[in-house]
């Protein structure tokens, strides 16, 4: 079974995206606008993204030493990542985030990462798709070796969502799913991941 999981909301208890863009950025009125245009399909993620991010002004430097202080990860989360290795389930991480920032909060981890690059300036972050990256592309690969189950919460999970064998959602996600009639388990911590798919063994 491979095991693809998304990190902003979903590994993170806070969307780092939103952090930044909220906190270092153009604040939370903005925000709210770039999500109501990709609800109503005007917008892709990628570039509210791309747009979040332009309007960041922090360093690297201050914005690690940042993240590292205020985003909290799932406390489940070490717990399930020893659990699937013990199980002999491949776990990735897959986010339409920042490659930097996931690899400083997950690194240690030692798991592999699909994220899309961003340059990090003082006078605005440039954000850049790694097409590689692609959550849909990603879950069309893994279907052709294994079971797939996704894990996520937000619009960048919505069409990847319906592709897995096995889908866990929250938040957002969940929300659509149910509208849509996609089938999910509804989960609130990986722990609640990791019982299931545990029953089901």
């Amino acid at each position: 079974m491979e095991i693809l999981c998304d990190f902003d909301g979903t590994i993170t208890e806070q969307d780092t995206i939103v952090f930044l863009t909220e906190r270092f950025g153009s604040g939370p009125a903005f925000r709210q606008e770039v999500v109501r245009q990709i609800k109503a399909g005007r917008m892709r993620v990628a570039e509210a993204v791309r747009r979040e991010m332009a309007t960041v002004r922090l360093s690297w430097r201050e914005a690690a030493e940042i993240i590292q202080e205020e985003i909290r990860l799932d406390p489940s989360f070490e717990d399930f990542v020893e659990w699937c290795r013990g199980s002999g389930h491949k776990l990735s991480v897959v986010s339409a985030g920042l490659e930097p920032v996931v690899q400083l909060l997950l690194g240690r981890f030692g798991l592999p990462i699909y994220a899309h690059p961003v340059e990090c300036n003082p006078d605005g972050w440039v954000y850049r798709r790694n097409e590689n990256h692609n959550k849909v592309k990603l879950i069309k690969e893994a279907l052709r070796r294994d079971r797939v189950v996704f894990i996520g919460d937000g619009t960048s999970d919505v069409p990847a969502a319906p592709l897995a064998d096995q889908l866990f959602a929250k938040g957002y996600l969940a929300e659509h799913c149910r509208q849509a009639g996609v089938p999910f388990h509804e989960f609130e911590i990986l722990e609640d991941v990791r019982r299931i798919l545990t029953t089901e063994e």
